[in-house]
């Protein structure tokens, strides 16, 4: 009678592996992955329910992808499947253009990334290009995913203000030491913005120009008059924003000039010095409502402000750039007292959250100082990147910097500084923290 009972219970636990294998219990599933660049990158959005259930059905066709990136100089792809956050799956391929696949575990609500890993000596300003997406995977699944490629980690493009020039940094390893390639010539680059890409929009004096890489120059037929003081692209649908006129008006357009318009400012906002893109494609502006210092939420589709920031006894002066990273917004605010953040944190609905950093000239030797210590940042750049990086500047003794840091407290903090041949001062000459204070 034993027997039969474990008899049983053999039978029923073999009728039910295939069921606890298809909602996502142990076993694997065969993946490969199409890697594509279209022209602007097109938001491939994560599936919706329905879409999830056709794609299980042979009858129903997969998503189209578009042409393969035609990238030279990659150097290895490598494949992440995450579940809930957490790390379940990373494998390096060998450089490709086209494919790669992998035996990854099954399970539901996976989200796979690829990431294209490009050699830091190529001219592109694009270290790595990355594309996500998500999938339910039974165990026993062979399936291919097309996932689109976009920039998502690059080299550090600074806007050099006054010696007329932008300049790339491949990375920072130590104060002194930074690789850097050629430079090209603007008058008075105030702002830098990456497209899908990974080609280079620069706002200056002159308008709006884009790089291909930084040793060539494309004029586009945009709209821009002159002093263009902002510039920003939603990657995912291949729009450009930009403040021209000295940022008295913002201006949608596509990323070849063709289509442009100019968007309603409502009779309040003014005096625009950085535009930040958030995952939904509203914006966030820095800048002034109504005349005082304002960091502010507005939707580019109906034209209307959905917030505005404008704490006078944090917002001392114009805040002189704006970040979206990570769902909270950073401002950087030139402050004159020690005792106050540079940075102001909000949340994405401009709740306060907290400050960031400090203002000691004379706690700075060169280019080296503790973390969080600034003689007066200025503006933010390599926006994709994973780290935070700045440029900070030096009116006292010319050591004019960039420095990059991974958190609001500073950690893995590096600076470097272009220094001249005596290494006594910096080449870098950016915009002074001056021009917003009215000093």
């Amino acid at each position: 009678m034993k027997s039969r009972h474990h008899m049983l219970i053999i039978i029923l636990m073999i009728a039910a592996l295939p069921l606890w294998n298809c909602s996502g219990g142990p076993g694997t599933a065969h993946v490969t992955v199409n890697l594509g660049l279209p022209a602007h990158a097109s938001f491939q959005a994560a599936p919706t329910a329905f879409e999830r259930i056709c794609a299980l059905l042979p009858f129903f066709p997969t998503r189209a992808i578009a042409a393969a990136p035609d990238l030279v100089d990659i150097t290895g792809v490598r494949l992440d499947v995450t579940q809930g956050g957490s790390s379940i799956f990373s494998e390096n391929f060998a450089p490709t253009t086209t494919s790669v696949s992998a035996d990854v575990p099954s399970g539901s609500g996976l989200t796979i990334t690829a990431t294209v890993i490009m050699d830091p000596a190529n001219a592109s300003a694009v270290l790595e290009y990355a594309g996500s997406a998500n999938v339910d995977l039974a165990a026993g699944d062979d399936v291919t995913i097309a996932i689109q490629m976009m920039a998502s980690e690059t080299k550090i493009v600074v806007p050099d203000y006054y010696n007329n020039r932008v300049k790339q940094v491949t990375y920072i390893t130590s104060p002194m030491n930074g690789a850097l390639h050629s430079t090209a010539t603007f008058n008075s680059p105030m702002d830098i913005a990456f497209d899908a890409q990974g080609r280079i929009y620069v706002a200056s004096a002159n308008g709006l120009q884009r790089i291909d890489t930084i040793s060539s120059i494309e004029t586009m037929p945009y709209a821009a008059e002159s002093a263009v003081t902002a510039v920003a692209i939603n990657r995912a649908a291949g729009l450009l924003y930009y403040a021209d006129g000295n940022g008295s008006y913002l201006i949608r357009s596509d990323l070849d000039g063709e289509v442009n318009t100019n968007l309603d400012l409502l009779d309040r906002i003014a005096d625009i010095t950085g535009i930040a893109i958030a995952n939904d494609g509203t914006l966030y502006l820095s800048g002034t409502d109504g005349g005082y210092p304002a960091i502010i939420h507005y939707n580019p589709s109906s034209q209307a402000i959905l917030g505005s920031y404008t704490d006078s006894e944090v917002l001392q002066y114009i805040p002189q750039h704006i970040l979206y990273k990570d769902s909270s917004i950073y401002a950087i605010h030139c402050n004159d007292d020690i005792a106050l953040g540079e940075i102001v944190i909000l949340s994405p609905a401009l709740a306060f959250r907290d400050t960031a950093g400090s203002v000691n000239h004379d706690a700075i030797s060169g280019i080296s100082s503790d973390p969080m210590v600034f003689h007066h940042p200025i503006h933010f750049v390599a926006i994709l990147n994973r780290k935070f990086t700045l440029m900070d500047n030096d009116t006292y003794s010319n050591y004019d910097r960039i420095v990059s840091f991974d958190n609001m407290s500073g950690d893995n903090w590096q600076a470097y500084a272009d220094m001249g041949s005596a290494g006594s001062t910096s080449n870098f000459d950016f915009y002074s923290y001056s021009i917003y204070i009215g000093s």
